[in-house]
């Protein structure tokens, strides 16, 4: 899994481009509206149509920032499946770490973990 600004698919071959990848964002104040996130996955094993989850929380998960549910469909569990997900605009209510995490079929399989800091003056 890869937390970019933005995620491009050439339309011809499906290739995928990640544009600015991060794992911190730092900000003036909090909250902070951050409007550039994208999340790229990779995922082999699937089996048919399977529900996706991608959420965004704080590290103790009690404040949910973003949640994406989708659906995806592999034909052959030696398939890889690649997913993209743009997220438009999400609001961060203060410094600290958080994660953004991947289910399929209910399942937990993968998380990135962002930190969030404030500007150093």
């Amino acid at each position: 899994m890869v937390v970019c600004d933005a995620i491009w698919t050439d339309p011809g071959t499906n290739k995928h481009t990640l544009l600015g990848t991060f794992t911190e964002i730092t900000a003036q104040e909090f909250p902070v509206m951050h409007r550039h996130l994208a999340v790229y996955v990779e995922a082999t094993g699937g089996r048919g149509k399977m529900p996706i989850v991608i959420r965004g929380v704080d590290a103790d998960e009690n404040h949910e920032v973003f949640k994406i549910e989708a659906e995806a469909t592999a034909n052959d569990p030696r398939s890889v499946l690649q997913l993209s997900f743009n997220i438009p605009v999400v609001e961060f209510p203060e410094a600290g770490e958080y994660r953004i995490q991947f289910y399929a079929n209910g399942e937990f399989m993968v998380e990135r973990r962002i930190l969030l800091k404030p500007v150093e003056k």
